[in-house]
């Protein structure tokens, strides 16, 4: 079910076919993010799956991008580049 983030903060309130409150937001381990209000999200049964946004960038099978909400990005490159803001590294 899609939904969308209408309070951020440590009390987020999520809204699908109706106003979820408590709803549990599952992290990979040292992953952590609080979704900005107005984030597209899929939910299942009070539990945020994950964003439904699209990566704002072109990424091949198995490469990963971390971007912020303000733009800084981390992206790590099958050949074995890293770029940071856009800069490689």
């Amino acid at each position: 079910m899609k939904g969308r983030i209408m309070r951020e903060g440590k009390n987020p309130t999520v809204l699908t076919d109706s106003e979820k409150r408590g709803c549990v937001f599952p992290h990979l381990y040292g992953v952590y993010a609080d979704f900005p209000q107005g984030e597209g999200l899929e939910v299942e049964n009070s539990t945020v799956l994950g964003s439904t946004e699209r990566c704002p960038t072109e990424l091949a099978p198995g490469e990963i991008a971390i971007i912020s909400k303000g733009g800084a990005s981390i992206i790590l490159r099958n050949n074995g580049k890293v770029y940071i803001n856009g800069r490689e590294i």
